[in-house]
Parts: C-alpha cells; structure tokens; sequence
C-alpha cells in the first residue's frame, strides 16, 4: 500500500492515514486527494496551517489516496 492510502473493503470509511508536514515548509494541497474505488467513502481535514492532513477512507472495495493519474488500485499500481 503506498504511503497517505486509506483503503478497506468494508463498506464503511474505517481505514485512516495521517501526514504530518510539520517542522518543514511544505503544506497539504487541497483537491491533492481522491476518493476512488466502488462505493468510496471518506474524507480530508487539513489541519495546522495545512500540514497535517488526516484522511479517512474505505468502501465496499474504497480508498482516499493522492491523486494518481493513470492508475486504477493503489495497492498494486496498475494502469488504468
């Protein structure tokens, strides 16, 4: 699983991630995440100044992951 992936098969946003940027100059981009999968649920909420993001995540087969274009299942990173 790639690292910032809430990803479960459990009909529910059960799964969580969590990225702390703090200490650096980089923040969390918003719209950088997506909901994909079948019947995706989950969320963001950024937090401190943007770098901290918590994500939740999950579905039936559900995740919330940085956007990755071209790629269809972040855990085996096959192209769409």
């Amino acid at each position: 699983m790639p690292y910032a992936t809430a990803m479960s098969c459990d009909h529910g946003d059960s799964r969580r991630a969590n990225i702390d940027l703090r200490g650096t100059s980089f923040k969390g981009a918003p719209g950088f995440f997506e909901l994909r999968g079948w019947g995706q649920h989950g969320s963001q909420a950024y937090s401190f100044a943007d770098q901290v993001v918590s994500l939740k995540g999950g579905g039936y087969r559900g995740w919330n992951a940085p956007l990755m274009k071209g790629f269809s299942h972040p855990s085996s990173l096959t192209r769409e």
